[in-house]
């Protein structure tokens, strides 16, 4: 018996299989797994895995750990906020993230609802020797009324006064150029 499977890509899979009721049985399984509802049943949620794990990955990582260990490298400049617990200011973000030292948790709440996804400025690189960092966080959003939020700016300031630093704006060509043109980069 021959199974023809027609994908939505156009491409077309051939089975030979040696009788019916295995051909059959094989077409029902298709069918069935090709209209789940619910995701209960996909297929990370059914699999179980063959063999014994070892290790759990979940543990491999320990964020306070590391975080603990990052800050010492750091010294005086950065702290670690828990304001992002339960992940309550930003859902992309970890329970707990390293961000500048001077600045309140209340300062980076209001700064989430000024930055796209909620994402306010937190360290992701720390060089040790020239002390400097990399800050990520979301665009602003300034929208056609130019909103600007003085949280923001001083969380950005109190970066730019630890060491001489760069904002590198990673949007679109013409929408930094705009930001540029109306004076949002500076900070006096």
């Amino acid at each position: 018996m021959i199974l023809i499977i027609l994908l939505l890509l156009f491409q077309i899979i051939v089975f030979e299989i040696p009788n019916w009721e295995e051909c059959n049985a094989a077409g029902r399984s298709i069918e069935t797994l090709s209209n789940i509802n619910g995701c209960s049943h996909d297929y990370p949620f059914y699999y179980r895995c063959p063999f014994q794990v070892l290790d759990d990955g979940w543990k491999a990582f320990d964020s306070d750990e590391e975080f603990a260990r990052l800050i010492l490298r750091c010294g005086d400049a950065f702290r670690i906020s828990s304001v992002n617990e339960g992940f309550a200011v930003c859902p992309s973000y970890p329970e707990k993230v390293i961000v500048p030292k001077g600045i309140g948790d209340d300062y980076l709440r209001i700064s989430a609802t000024f930055r796209d996804g909620s994402r306010f400025p937190v360290l992701s690189y720390y060089h040790k020797s020239t002390k400097s960092s990399i800050m990520r966080c979301g665009q602003p959003l300034i929208g056609p009324t130019n909103r600007r939020c003085k949280e923001d700016e001083n969380i950005l300031k109190s970066l730019l006064t630890v060491n001489r630093g760069a904002i590198i704006d990673t949007r679109a060509k013409q929408i930094a150029q705009n930001a540029r043109s109306k004076d949002w980069c500076s900070f006096s």
